[in-house]
C-alpha cells in the first residue's frame, strides 16, 4: 500500500505555496452580496441543489421573507425548499420534519429526495433518521422502509438504484451494521453482501466510474482511523461488490496535535474530488477520483465543513477567519489572507481569488451548494456579504 503521509503533503505544499497568493484574474464568480431571499430562523446544515431549487435541512423551526427578523414567519420544521430563480419559499413542499436536525439530504432528477438525521417524525408520524419524501408536496414515500438506525444519519448518496447511507450508527433494525450500508432507494433493502469494515462514523461518500459511467469503487469520509483493517485515516475507497478495500494513492498520517484528521463532506465536478476536512486546522483537498492522487490542499486555521464547485470557481466554507495557503491546515498557521467563514479559489490550481463576503458567528458557514447558477450557503450566521440575513443565504 502506498503512503504519502504528512510528511509528503507538507513538502508538496512548500513547493507550490507562492501559487496561492499569485495575481490571478478572478475566475467567474458569484457576487459578494446575497439576493433578497428566504431565511432560515435556526442553523442550515445541509444543502441540495436540483434544477432550480435548493432543497435544505437543519434545526430550524420556520422561514422568514427576505428583510424579516421575525414578521411573515412560515412554519417549516428541518427542511424546507426554494427557488433559486426567486429566492422565493416554495410553499407546497414541507416533509415536517421534528424530533431532531436534519444533517443529510440527498435527491435526483427523477424526483426522489432522502433525508437523514436525528429526527423522530416526519410528516406527524413516526419515521427515525431516514426518509423518503416526495418531490412535490414532502410527503412520506412509504415504500422505502429501510431498517432503522439506531443513531443519526450524517450521509446520504444516490447511485442509480441504491443509495448509501452513513452516519454515527452501529445497528440497523437491531443488527450490526456500523457506519456505512448500502440499500435499495426504492425499497430501503440493505445490501448486506456490501459491508465494509469501519471503525467510527461516515459522514461522506463519492462513486468512482469506469470510461462507461459503471460504477467500480466507493469513496468513502469520515471520522475513521481504519478501513478494513488497514490505516485509512479519514478517507479510502473500497470495491462496490463486498466493501472490500479499493485502490486510493492519498493518506495522511494522524499527528494527534490537537485533534484527529477527519472528512465532513465531498463535492465531485468531473474527474476531480473534493473533500472538507478539519483537525488541527481545516483543508480543503483535491484528489484526482480516479487513483486517488493529490492535485493540491488548501489550510485554513478552522475547520473546513463544506464546499461547492461552479463555473470554474471553488467554494468553500468552514470556522476558520485566515487562510493558510496551499498547505495542510493549521489553527497556528502564518494567515496569507483573512477570510471569514468562506473562500473562493480557482478551481483547476487552487489559486486564492479576491471574494470574501465573511459571515459572522463563531461556527458561520455549515454547508454550500452550487446548481442553477447560484451558490447557496447555509450555516448558523446571521450576516453575510455586509447583509442581515440568517442561516440561509443565495448569491449571483
Amino acid at each position: 500500500m502506498r503512503r504519502t503521509g504528512i510528511r509528503g503533503v507538507v513538502l508538496l505544499g512548500v513547493g507550490i505555496a507562492t501559487l496561492a497568493m499569485a495575481s490571478v484574474a478572478d475566475a467567474a464568480v458569484v457576487g459578494s452580496k446575497p439576493i433578497a431571499s428566504w431565511q432560515a430562523n435556526g442553523t442550515v446544515r445541509v444543502e441540495k441543489v436540483v434544477g432550480n431549487t435548493v432543497y435544505i435541512g437543519g434545526s430550524f423551526t420556520a422561514m422568514l421573507p427576505p428583510g424579516s427578523t421575525g414578521t411573515g414567519a412560515v412554519t417549516r420544521n428541518g427542511a424546507a425548499a426554494i427557488d433559486l430563480g426567486t429566492g422565493n419559499l416554495i410553499t407546497n413542499w414541507n416533509p415536517n420534519v421534528t424530533g431532531g436536525a436534519v444533517y443529510a439530504i440527498d435527491a435526483d432528477s427523477s424526483g426522489h429526495i432522502y433525508l437523514g438525521g436525528a429526527f423522530s417524525s416526519v410528516g406527524g408520524a413516526t419515521h427515525r433518521r431516514v426518509v423518503e419524501v416526495n418531490n412535490t408536496t414532502g410527503a412520506v414515500v412509504t415504500g422505502f422502509k429501510p431498517p432503522t438506525p439506531n443513531a443519526a444519519v450524517r450521509g446520504l448518496y444516490l447511485s442509480g438504484s441504491q443509495i448509501y447511507i452513513g452516519g454515527s450508527f452501529t445497528a440497523m433494525g437491531g443488527t450490526s451494521h456500523p457506519y456505512a450500508v448500502r440499500a435499495n432507494a426504492t425499497s430501503g433493502a440493505l445490501d448486506t453482501t456490501w459491508a465494509p469494515q469501519v471503525d467510527n462514523e461516515v459522514r461522506a461518500f463519492a462513486v468512482r466510474t469506469d470510461s462507461l459511467g459503471q460504477p467500480t469503487a466507493v469513496i468513502l469520509g469520515g471520522f475513521f482511523r481504519t478501513l478494513n483493517g488497514q490505516p485509512f485515516v479519514g478517507v479510502g475507497a473500497v470495491n462496490t461488490t463486498t466493501g472490500a478495500n479499493a485502490s486510493w494513492a492519498w493518506h495522511t498520517l494522524d499527528l494527534q496535535t490537537f485533534r484527529p484528521f477527519q472528512i465532513l463532506r465531498f463535492t465531485q465536478d468531473g474527474n476531480v474530488l473534493f473533500g472538507a476536512a478539519t483537525g488541527n486546522g481545516g483543508s480543503m483537498i483535491a484528489w484526482n477520483i480516479s487513483d486517488g492522487s493529490l492535485k493540491y490542499q488548501e489550510g485554513t486555521n478552522g475547520n473546513v465543513v463544506d464546499m461547492a464547485a461552479l463555473g470554474g470557481t471553488l467554494y468553500f466554507g468552514g470556522h476558520f477567519s485566515g487562510y493558510c495557503g496551499l498547505v495542510p491546515g493549521n489553527n497556528f498557521c502564518t494567515v496569507q489572507a483573512n477570510r471569514n467563514k468562506l473562500i473562493a479559489v480557482d478551481e483547476s490550481t487552487g489559486a486564492l481569488l479576491s471574494w470574501h463576503p465573511s459571515a459572522n458567528t463563531t461556527l458561520g458557514v455549515e454547508t454550500l451548494a452550487a446548481g442553477g447558477g447560484a451558490l447557496t450557503v447555509g450555516g448558523e450566521f446571521t450576516k453575510v456579504g455586509g447583509v442581515a440575513q440568517q442561516h440561509f443565504a443565495e448569491f449571483k
